[in-house]
């Protein structure tokens, strides 16, 4: 990847999360039920960059498949890629849908409490359709471009979906009602009760990052010059 894209790829994402921040953050005293609109609309356009991100880091990558590959059917992988075209474009619509969806479960259905669990019953099928929607976007842009960036294309989504629920897991909070003379401090059984679904997706975001990252790192294909067996070739075509 050039240096332009890796910018431009550090770019998006750092954009990304800072546009989501106002959707995650409508969650820090937790309530926000549903996300007033331009929360969410302004957490779309942050998923939208994360998209852009994924996209730019997958086309970085020019497919060598058709000149060193052994002989396969040629309507068998037109058919792969219009399935991965397919997966991805689903996947577009779920992240982009996600912030806006009201699902009938939790806060929504019946009154909460302001604290992490009652965020979490509330919010976690708007959470998963877009971790969802990343991973078949980022998958089916990268199968549909080679089959090489299938598992890459997969460990990108990971990432998304895991920095998401990195953030929400360490931004929704709770809200105290507490008397005159303050709220007698938090035991740790007590803050565990409280934050214990924070814990959880933070814990899974990052693993999800980590693994993720490995994933991207280890199954990214060499380029088209090595798969070749070529060698760069001196200037003037001196040795």
């Amino acid at each position: 990847m050039s240096k332009v894209r890796k910018l431009a790829f550090a770019a998006l994402v750092a954009g990304g999360v800072i546009l989501f921040l106002p959707y995650a953050g409508s969650h820090s005293g937790g309530g926000g039920f549903p996300p007033p609109f331009w929360n969410s609309l302004i957490a779309t356009f942050g998923v939208l960059c994360l998209l852009i991100a994924s996209g730019v880091a997958l086309t970085s990558y020019r497919d060598a498949d058709r000149s060193v590959g052994g002989p396969s059917p040629e309507q068998a992988e037109s058919n792969g890629s219009r399935v991965a075209i397919v997966a991805a474009a689903f996947g577009f619509v779920l992240a982009v849908s996600a912030p806006f969806m009201v699902f009938p479960v939790g806060c929504n259905i019946a009154t909460c409490y302001m604290d992490p669990q009652g965020a979490w019953s509330t919010i976690w099928p708007n959470i998963l359709t877009l971790d969802l929607g990343f991973v078949l976007v980022a998958w089916g842009w990268g199968a549909s471009r080679s089959r090489r960036l299938s598992l890459p294309g997969l460990g990108i989504g990971w990432v998304l979906g895991g920095i998401v629920l990195l953030m929400l897991g360490l931004l929704i909070g709770y809200s105290t009602g507490c008397p005159v003379n303050g709220c007698p401090p938090l035991t740790a059984s007590g803050w565990w009760s409280l934050f214990w679904p924070d814990v959880i997706a933070g814990s899974l975001g990052v693993l999800l990052v980590v693994l993720g990252s490995l994933l991207v790192v280890l199954r990214w294909p060499k380029s088209p010059g090595a798969a070749l067996g070529g060698s760069p070739q001196l200037k003037g075509g001196q040795s």
